[in-house]
């Protein structure tokens, strides 16, 4: 298996992250809603998109010609 650094580097923060809270995964995210709350940075959420519809291809369909 590859060492990739940057992963090891997650791996490693996210178990200082979980230390500090106690290995309590909700104090984590609310810890981090906090900061992101408290970063003073605008952020934006992604809006939800309907679905596509795509009109079939005239002919497309297999009909019995009678």
């Amino acid at each position: 298996m590859l060492n990739d650094p940057i992963v090891e580097e997650v791996h490693r923060f996210r178990k200082q992250l979980l230390a500090k809270a106690d290995g309590d995964l909700r104090k984590v995210i609310d810890s981090a809603a906090r900061r992101q709350k408290n970063g003073g940075r605008r952020v934006l959420a992604a809006s939800p998109r309907a679905p596509q519809v795509v009109p079939a291809k005239a002919g497309s369909t297999k009909a019995s010609a009678s």
